[in-house]
């Protein structure tokens, strides 16, 4: 997982697309650890650089796997947007019985008029 340098709400990463993604992948990976890991998890957004770094940490062992989806499901591609929208993203586990999973993302430099 990359170094993360600083704690950061998804307002401080600037207007526009970034504050879109950010929020749209904490849903996601917020998601999928409530219905899939069934325990406590917690949401951290970092940034490292021109980076922020969304991961989402819960209590599960079990990792996350992508399936293919019929056209008309409605569930099952939360990992599909996850892959979509994220520069990188990826699985970690620890010893202390619990997995993390992150996505990357540019941030983008909100325009002056």
């Amino acid at each position: 997982m990359p170094a993360r340098s600083s704690l950061v709400t998804s307002s401080s990463t600037g207007s526009g697309t970034s504050s879109r993604l950010s929020g749209s992948l904490r849903a996601v990976l917020a998601t999928n650890a409530m219905v899939h890991a069934n325990t406590a998890f917690s949401v951290t957004l970092a940034a490292m650089d021109e980076t922020v770094v969304l991961t989402v940490r819960d209590r599960s062992l079990r990792f996350p796997t992508r399936r293919p989806t019929q056209v008309m499901a409605t569930r099952g591609r939360g990992l599909d947007i996850v892959d979509f929208v994220a520069l990188e993203w990826g699985i970690n586990d620890d010893a202390a019985g619990s997995k993390a999973v992150w996505a990357s993302f540019a941030i983008r430099a909100a325009t002056e008029n």
